[in-house]
Parts: C-alpha cells; sequence; structure tokens
C-alpha cells in the first residue's frame, strides 16, 4: 500500500488488531483513506 498524503506516523497494535494514525489536518483526506482502506480489505472508521 502506498503512503497517504498527510499521515505523519502510524502506529500499529497487532494484537488488538488498531491502527492509529497522526495526520497534518491540511493534507489528510479522511473519506480517502477509509476508501484506500477499504479496497486493501481493512475496515477503517474515523475516531477523534
Amino acid at each position: 500500500m502506498t503512503p497517504l498524503p498527510g499521515v505523519a506516523e502510524v502506529d500499529v497494535d497487532f494484537a488488538k488488531k488498531l491502527a492509529t494514525c497522526k495526520v497534518d489536518k491540511e493534507k489528510f483526506d479522511v473519506d480517502n483513506a477509509i476508501a484506500t482502506l477499504k479496497k486493501e480489505d481493512y475496515p477503517a472508521t474515523q475516531v477523534q
């Protein structure tokens, strides 16, 4: 998977099956990220 614009950092907890991302709000498009992850068979939701 190619890097998404605006993603500054990603932390993955494999045991919990959870990834947390820190993003640059000016460059990051949450809808694009969710769609991209869905295409790769990774379910995603936005949490604030």
